[in-house]
């Protein structure tokens, strides 16, 4: 059961994201990846501060694991980044940040080299 909440969820955020994809890209160059990630981000808080408030009935599966992963994994990302910051470890924070922002630009741009050269 647990698989089918994170689909349905996953399912929901994916559609929502190619609407805002079709809708936003065409006028607006970047403005539909940013829209997704800020609503993710806002929902994924908005389910988190839901979930410390009323435990006995949190859909994290479908809502946070699905819908916000299938909108955006840059919330997941955020979120994380902010527990560290909570916790008070600064330093993996901003190693999170950079690792991540870094790390996935030069992904994309060796995975862009490596099928020209191949």
């Amino acid at each position: 059961m647990s698989y089918l909440a994170v689909a349905l969820g996953g399912a929901l955020g994916s559609g929502l994201r190619y609407f805002l994809g079709v809708q936003l890209s065409a006028s607006r160059a970047g403005m539909a990846t940013f829209v997704a990630n800020i609503l993710a981000s806002v929902v994924l808080g908005m389910m988190v501060g839901w979930g410390a408030k009323s435990p006995a009935f949190y859909p994290k599966l479908l809502v946070v694991t699905g819908f916000c992963g299938g909108l955006s994994t840059f919330s997941m990302f955020s979120f994380e980044t902010l527990e560290l910051i909570y916790a008070q470890k600064y330093a993996y924070a901003a190693a999170n940040i950079l690792a991540n922002v870094f790390g996935t630009i030069m992904a994309v741009y060796l995975g862009s080299i490596f099928v020209q050269k191949f």
